[in-house]
């Protein structure tokens, strides 16, 4: 039976307890970026495949996507009611479920998704209680989830990594698992060391970290601890294990934060790039740097090395599909793991694109960036392409930009993706497309 694949892209599955303590306005706005983010998954998908997203996307957006995938075939299917939990969603649709029960007559069905929760595996269950001839490729099986959780938290990669691995290793840190614990660590922390990092267990988006540099907060003990719990007043805080340790000084290496992005099977460890992640003082993630060329390579088999150590591990532990490392770049050229994420990543799309328009060794050919840039004022894809015309990807020289959500720009951000040969053209196309956008 021929195969179709079918990407669920559930990314607030992932964090769902997080979301859920935040307040209802916050919740509602991560529920809504996460769902605009959905976009990414077109980008992702191979020739032939289905994506189940909880936003439709508009006509313009799809010919847009098309013009430059040029996919065999494309079904976008989009549960009646969004609630943040796509997986769930599409169980409470019938109509979404008799297509799949159609497909699923002509094809086997691989069922893949942004992360691997327990409603994904519901819906997995479902359809294969239907009679369906289902897979899931880029998932550990249901008695292994408990390994997504664990690896993908704070305190879990802590336990994993601590002093296993050579010339690599995790700042010296503590898990706590009240917030009383966590602010007297800290404080101490802060006034021995000059700076403290502190962390839920689970975060989403930027939150659920708080960096403290040196010099930031002045005085004693008690002024100390009595600032950081100023600063700890959102729910999460008292609901998840935190994470104390040291503040590292960064280095420019990989904008001061190197990536790499693996995928485990049963038999086999590939890693699939290493990157610098575009980071901001707040520790927010806005994006990637995607070439060999960022590394020595010297330290892009550094990063390779632990990635495969790491992936021995998950794979003993019966984890599959992907992992990242996320690493701070010390002075003196350590290098610091900071987390590991269980599931697709930011940088996911960015790396399958570069395959598709490029070639599978495009981190070797080109320099790629991608970035959400904040608008100024609400800006229209048209508007966009018309104004983006000089700097949007060509086929032919396989160099320019590539605009990844049209949903996105209802809350004022531009997703966006950029190819070119050098690191020179790369920024010149970044800085182009900030001066048309002035213009606009």
């Amino acid at each position: 039976m021929k195969k179709l694949s079918v990407l669920i892209f559930n990314l607030s599955e992932d964090v769902w307890p997080f979301i859920q303590s935040l307040e209802p306005q916050k919740q509602a706005y991560e529920i809504a970026e996460n769902t605009n983010l959905a976009e990414r998954g077109i980008w992702s998908l191979p020739p032939k495949a289905v994506l189940i997203t909880a936003l439709s996307f508009s006509p313009q957006f799809l010919a847009y996507s098309k013009s430059i995938l040029k996919p065999d075939y494309l079904e976008i299917l989009v549960p009646q009611k969004n609630t943040g939990r796509v997986s769930l969603d599409t169980l409470a649709d019938p109509k979404l479920l008799a297509r799949l029960r159609k497909l699923g007559q002509d094809y086997q069905l691989e069922l893949t998704c942004y992360t691997a929760s327990t409603w994904f595996y519901q819906l997995v269950d479902y359809l294969r209680h239907q009679g369906l001839t289902i897979t899931t490729p880029e998932s550990p099986d249901q008695d292994h989830l408990w390994t997504r959780l664990y690896l993908g938290s704070k305190g879990g990669i802590r336990q994993v990594v601590d002093g296993g691995f050579a010339n690599i290793k995790m700042a010296d840190g503590q898990v706590c698992f009240d917030l009383a614990q966590a602010v007297g660590l800290a404080a101490q922390k802060y006034l021995a060391k000059n700076g403290v990092v502190i962390k839920t267990n689970h975060g989403h988006a930027g939150m659920g970290i708080l960096i403290i540099r040196p010099g930031e907060i002045s005085g004693g003990y008690q002024a100390v601890a009595s600032e950081i719990q100023k600063r700890l007043q959102e729910p999460y805080w008292q609901l998840f294990p935190i994470v104390v340790e040291d503040y590292v000084k960064t280095s420019k290496v990989g904008g001061g934060f190197p990536n790499v992005e693996c995928f485990v099977t049963k038999n086999k460890i590939t890693m699939l790039y290493a990157c610098g992640m575009r980071v901001d003082q707040e520790g927010v993630f806005h994006g990637v740097i995607i070439s060999d060329k960022a590394f020595s390579p010297r330290y892009l088999k550094r990063l390779y090395a632990f990635g495969t150590w790491l992936g021995k591990i998950y794979q003993k532990y019966g984890y599959r599909g992907y992992y990242d490392i996320d690493f701070a770049a010390g002075l003196g050229g350590h290098l610091y793991v900071t987390e590991s994420n269980t599931r697709h990543t930011g940088g996911t799309h960015v790396y399958l694109l570069g395959k598709k328009l490029i070639g599978p060794r495009f981190m070797r050919q080109t320099y790629t960036l991608s970035n959400i840039y904040r608008l100024s004022q609400k800006q229209t894809l048209t508007s966009l392409l018309n104004q983006f015309k000089p700097i949007l990807f060509n086929p032919q020289t396989k160099e320019g930009l590539v605009i990844i959500s049209e949903n996105l720009l209802s809350q004022n951000n531009l997703d966006y993706v950029i190819f070119a040969k050098t690191q020179a053209h790369a920024l010149a196309l970044e800085a182009r497309m900030e001066q048309l956008l002035k213009s606009l």
